[in-house]
């Protein structure tokens, strides 16, 4: 979804949004390999890659359902 496969975004546009939710260890795992890319950037325009990519992370984390750990 986040990479724009239209497969995917065709079957998730058949369902409910409120029904479509990631776990929060998905979360954290995207955002921890986030940084790790950012940490190892060795250009400043891998850098603007590595933090343009982090944003959208955020923002499309912020568009989720996330579930709790319990």
């Amino acid at each position: 979804m986040q990479r724009g496969n239209p497969f995917i975004i065709k079957r998730l546009n058949k369902l409910n949004p409120q029904n479509i939710a990631i776990t929060i260890i998905t979360a954290k795992e995207q955002l921890i390999g986030r940084l790790n890319v950012i940490n190892r950037a060795t250009s400043s325009n891998d850098l603007v890659f590595a933090y343009a990519r982090l944003k959208d992370t955020l923002e499309d984390l912020n568009n989720l359902n996330v579930l709790t750990f319990s």
